[in-house]
């Protein structure tokens, strides 16, 4: 298996990886590790600021604000 930290999916155009249908990404938007497979790049573009992305991010958000009460 392959994890990948990126910032977004120009930082996987600039490394030389081959990716294989195992390979996940972390997020920079939701921070959940998103499987791209062999898609690679276009496999993080496809799941950044999409309908399950901005749900992880709401839960993250109310998950800070009960937490900081």
């Amino acid at each position: 298996m392959i994890k990948i930290e990126a910032h977004g999916p120009d930082d996987l155009l600039k490394d030389k990886i081959k990716y294989d249908v195992t390979t996940t990404v972390c997020c920079p938007e939701c921070g959940e590790d998103v499987n791209v497979g062999t898609a690679g790049p276009a496999g993080l573009s496809q799941h950044t600021g999409k309908s399950k992305c901005k749900k992880n991010v709401e839960r993250k958000k109310k998950q800070q604000k009960e937490g900081k009460t």
